[in-house]
């Protein structure tokens, strides 16, 4: 096949397609898990607490009521314990493929799952199907059918890591006198 005015040609790129013969079957499965190496050293209540009373103090501005109040120095919740979490994967492709001197065929399945290393955060699943087929109806005539199915669910999480990076490490993962929910 060539290019425009022959130059160079043109490259054809084609999915992988059975071959005649007994059928082959490939699988390939895989599972993994995700984590984060190590702990971020963040800064813990008595410093928080040194560090805004220093910027409050330095641009001029009143340092909030509760900044003085020593129960704001003692640190009550670490967040990267609480919200991280080790995230797992799975995924399994199989394929099978085969055929005659007159008709070939592959079929590809996959699925694939995936979630977040941070409590609420996105989870995934895939399920794909891809089936090529090919017949030789005359010797001068080759007739093909490609199919191909996705199906994904997504759940998108809204928690992320800086939330987990800014969270105040003198608040209490539940406050029993916020009844709003806020």
């Amino acid at each position: 096949i060539y290019g425009a005015r022959g130059a160079n040609g043109v490259i054809l790129i084609t999915t992988k397609s059975g071959e005649a013969g007994p059928m082959k079957m490939d699988v390939n499965i895989f599972t993994g898990f995700d984590f984060w190496p190590k702990k971020w050293n963040l800064l813990n209540a008595s410093q928080y607490v040194d560090f805004a009373t220093d910027a409050l103090t330095n641009a001029g501005r009143t340092i909030a009521p509760n900044l003085l109040d020593s129960k704001y120095r003692t640190d009550v919740t670490d967040w990267q314990n609480v919200m991280r979490e080790t995230g797992h994967k799975t995924e399994a492709n199989f394929s099978f493929s085969g055929g005659s001197e007159k008709a070939v065929y592959s079929l590809f399945l996959g699925y694939r799952y995936t979630d977040g290393i941070i409590k609420g955060s996105s989870t995934n699943n895939n399920v794909h199907v891809r089936s090529k087929n090919e017949f030789r109806i005359a010797k001068w005539l080759k007739a093909g059918v490609n199919l191909s199915f996705n199906y994904s669910t997504y759940r998108s999480g809204w928690v992320k890591a800086d939330a987990m990076y800014g969270a105040l490490p003198y608040l209490s993962i539940y406050d029993p006198e916020n009844t709003k929910g806020l």
